[in-house]
């Protein structure tokens, strides 16, 4: 039983490692290695989180998933994660969490195509950002000083 509890914490705390890696990449501008060492990261976080988190860390990893398909294109990967985590968050009562989710899909969406979605949906991420703490403010804000502006890309 210890050496299952062992591999349990073990995996979170790779998980924990994987997703501040990850958020270190993504909000700053990377070479392609390193575009790919973060959907690397991003997936490590998704089975980690899987294997020894909760539905709201699984969740969260999607999250990261469709951020990362998205900073390296691949369009249809990151429509599917981000859809599954906007579904799972689009309600939630965090809303830092909500604007991270409506802005992961905006850039999906923009990769797929659909710009006036993808604008709904930016639109929504920056007045949820609005209500955000000074420090979420800072952090939400150097991930979407990282997603195109729908309005502007169009």
């Amino acid at each position: 039983m210890s050496t299952e509890l062992d591999l349990q914490r073990m995996a979170r705390e790779l998980a924990i490692e994987s997703n501040h890696s990850f958020w270190q990449l993504a909000e700053n501008d990377i070479t392609d290695q390193q575009k790919r060492d973060l959907l690397s990261s991003a997936l490590a976080s998704v089975y980690l989180w899987t294997e020894a988190g909760n539905e709201e860390n699984k969740y969260l990893a999607y999250m990261a998933a469709a951020r990362a398909f998205a900073i390296n294109e691949v369009s249809s990967l990151a429509k599917e994660y981000a859809c599954k985590a906007y579904a799972y968050f689009k309600d939630s009562d965090q809303l830092w969490i909500r604007a991270f989710s409506n802005a992961i899909l905006s850039h999906a969406l923009l990769l797929t195509g659909q710009s006036e979605m993808a604008e709904t949906y930016y639109q929504e991420a920056v007045q949820l950002s609005l209500s955000l703490s000074e420090q979420e403010k800072i952090i939400f804000s150097s991930t979407l000083a990282k997603i195109p502006n729908p309005a502007v890309a169009a």
